[in-house]
């Protein structure tokens, strides 16, 4: 079950409760509904600086020391272990998925797609901790947050053999389709990376099943059409070290 946080009787962002009970983070994952996260901190009354750059789909990883990048940095993950700076990812469909380690207290959050997931960006990330933070994978604790299901995640054969090629144990689903479920490819891959199945918390939500709470590339743009900037159509996710 997901806790949520209303506002007007609309469901503005998502907490996964497993996530909830360990001290020392505040996270949250966005809905059609939301109010955007610079206004939910004040909303929330907690201290903050908001950090986003452009994601590019690819398994680009940025340690976040004080200030945000300048110039705009090109990154799909975002993670460091200064208090008060909310790393926030923007989704509509792709996985976000954000990580907290309560011994360190590092942080981390990531925009993971298909290609993303392809390139193992979760369990880069896991790795990136602990060379950085001195991060015990075992010690983590991570929240998946909502994305396009397996249920409705049909891709096409090249995407499909790209899989096969770097995983050879990739499976289809549904007979003959080719349906990924990207939550479990990152929960696998995170596992891999060392942390404890038990510390992995989903949301259980598909995008495109859930029109009423959010958004979904797939289900609502036409054909053809561009990709929207970032903000527009999109939900934002994020993660933020609390002393």
């Amino acid at each position: 079950m997901n806790n949520g946080l209303s506002l007007a009787g609309e469901t503005i962002c998502l907490q996964l409760p497993g996530m909830n009970q360990i001290k020392g983070a505040f996270h949250f994952f966005g809905t059609r509904h939301g109010i955007g996260a610079e206004r939910l901190l004040v909303r929330l009354r907690l201290e903050g600086q908001v950090i986003q750059v452009k994601q590019v789909h690819g398994d680009g990883i940025l340690k976040i020391a004080t200030d945000i990048p300048d110039p705009p940095t090109e990154a799909d993950a975002l993670m460091t272990d200064t208090p008060h700076r909310l790393l926030v990812v923007s989704t509509a469909d792709c996985v976000p998925v954000l990580i907290h380690d309560p011994i360190t207290g590092a942080v981390a959050a990531i925009h993971s797609g298909w290609r993303g997931t392809l390139l193992n960006i979760a369990g880069k990330v896991v790795r990136e901790m602990a060379l950085q933070y001195g991060t015990d994978p075992q010690s983590l604790y991570v929240a998946i947050g909502p994305s396009a299901g397996a249920c409705c995640y049909e891709v096409g054969e090249e995407v499909w053999e790209a899989f096969e090629k770097r995983y050879p144990e990739t499976r289809r689903l549904r007979g003959t389709t080719t349906h990924l479920n990207l939550t479990d490819w990152n929960r696998r891959h995170l596992v891999e990376a060392g942390v404890p199945h038990h510390r992995i918390f989903t949301s259980g939500f598909c995008t495109l099943c859930r029109p009423d709470l959010f958004y979904s590339y797939r289900r609502d743009c036409k054909p053809g059409q561009p990709i929207t900037p970032r903000g527009k159509q999109q939900m934002e996710s994020g993660v933020m070290k609390c002393p």
